[in-house]
């Protein structure tokens, strides 16, 4: 990772030949020594420290470090956290607040006397994801990446490992999961895309000091993912036979569009903010609007797991609605009948876009059942909806397209509402009517005719 400059040691090029001899004790903050000291009490010849082993002014090194953390990390004996810690002063140690998380106690039940643990099952969320060290966005992946972890902080030591979690109180540990995010080994592809959705939820959450790192510190797990289930990894997302639904994710708490260009627009690490991903149950993919043809993105140094210079996407779809953006959360739709809003989530604190005067596009990608089955008019139905994105074209050709957010309709599910009032009947009656019509103005062609769609059009996503 990278460091701000402060008050203490770090390796720097004018200093690597004088900290290859020894690294004074007194210029190690207390974060440091505590590690250090920990590390020995272990019984561990070797620590890794960030700050002290990566060349922090030096892009080349800083390069090729960034490149094997997954060796790094992974490789390791245990990983410390001091999660509770605001700085490289804040220590190891800290001050427990004297909260007991758990305890066993024996328990008559009828003539039987049982041991029985009783536990705050939310101990763990709050002494690691709730953590100081939570924010940081560098840190997950030494976490995840990591076969063990000693957490310490306000509510103690925990150990983590991928067969259990212990802490003081319960130092052989739980009888239950807790929720550790530790990878398993496992090459299940169900299991590893919900935990990238997990991960990618994580790690926009977090904060990063430099802008430029957004794909660089989440190179390890991306490599380590690749390793269990290969695949062509694009800007965060992957290509799968879901990576429609994967470009259905939305901001949850949108803010300033980042200075620098540091992925394409149809990447989650192009914007700031917590990012959901959509849901990817079976059913919700059944209905394919759009397919991603083709996919490329431009590494800044050779390496497609960090900086990137861009990347483009070409998609097949069904069509395209039109409108205008006229508040944060709406797009009115253009048509020749009655105003339909189709409720939006930008990807920006952009104003620009509130204008009637500027035209954006909303293009389905999947749809379907959710899964749920409710009563309405006194039946039974399974509520669909239908997830897309909302561009807009580029200024250098108007039939490239940027991403600027993304679009959810669902069918209601109250009974007293009608399926002609449904936004997701509404968006795909106006799709029927509409659809094919703007394709045909936004495209020089048709693409291509399928076994389920008459006519497609080509679409490039910068």
């Amino acid at each position: 990772m990278r460091w701000n400059a402060d008050d203490f040691a770090m390796l720097l090029k004018e200093n690597v030949d004088a900290l290859s001899i020894a690294v004074p004790e007194q210029a190690l903050p207390r974060t440091f020594s505590d590690a250090i000291e920990i590390t020995r009490t272990l019984g561990i010849d070797y620590i890794w420290i960030d700050s002290l082993c990566i060349i922090q002014d030096d892009e080349d090194d800083w390069r090729r470090e960034t490149a094997i953390m997954e060796h790094i990390y992974g490789g390791s004996y245990v990983n410390l956290a001091a999660s509770s810690a605001t700085s490289v002063h804040g220590g190891c140690w800290v001050s427990n607040n004297e909260t007991h998380n758990a305890f066993r106690t024996k328990v008559k039940v009828g003539d039987d006397e049982l041991v029985r643990e009783i536990r705050d099952d939310a101990f763990y969320d709050r002494a690691v994801w709730d953590s100081h060290l939570a924010t940081r966005a560098w840190a997950l992946q030494e976490k995840l990446l990591s076969p063990r972890n000693l957490h310490l902080g306000d509510r103690g030591a925990i150990w983590e490992c991928r067969s259990t979690i212990a802490n003081e109180d319960l130092p052989d540990g739980f009888t239950q999961n807790l929720g550790s995010g530790l990878l398993r080994k496992t090459r299940s592809l169900q299991y590893l895309q919900q935990w990238w959705a997990d991960v990618v939820r994580l790690f926009t959450k977090a904060d990063l000091t430099y802008a430029r790192d957004k794909l660089p510190a989440l190179s390890g797990i991306a490599r380590h993912v690749h390793s269990q289930k290969g695949g062509q990894y694009l800007a965060g997302l992957w290509r799968d036979e879901r990576i429609e639904a994967q470009l259905c994710w939305r901001v949850d708490e949108p803010r300033l569009r980042p200075t620098i260009g540091r992925a394409p627009s149809w990447s989650w690490a192009s914007v700031d903010g917590p990012v959901s991903y959509a849901p990817t149950q079976s059913g919700i993919c059944e209905d394919e609007y759009a397919h991603v043809v083709d996919a490329r993105v431009t590494p800044l140094a050779g390496d497609v797991f960090s900086e990137l210079t861009g990347g483009v996407l070409h998609i097949s779809c069904a069509g395209f609605l039109r409108g205008h953006v006229v508040d944060c959360d709406n797009v009115i739709v253009s048509g020749d009948d009655e105003t339909f809003h189709c409720p939006v989530f930008l990807d920006t604190l952009d104003e620009s876009y509130l204008s009637p005067d500027i035209t954006v596009y909303l293009l389905p990608l999947i749809g379907g059942k959710q899964g749920s089955i409710v009563r309405r008019d006194g039946g039974q139905f399974e509520p669909k909806l239908i997830l897309g994105m909302v561009l807009r074209a580029t200024r250098d050709n108007p039939r490239e397209f940027r991403r600027i957010g993304a679009f959810r309709c669902e069918q209601a599910q109250v009974l007293e509402t009608s399926v002609e009032n449904d936004l997701y009947h509404g968006f795909t009656q106006r799709l029927e009517r509409y659809g094919k019509e703007v394709g045909r103005l936004l495209c020089a062609s048709p693409v291509q005719e399928t076994e389920h769609c008459s006519e497609t059009f080509g679409i490039t996503i910068v």
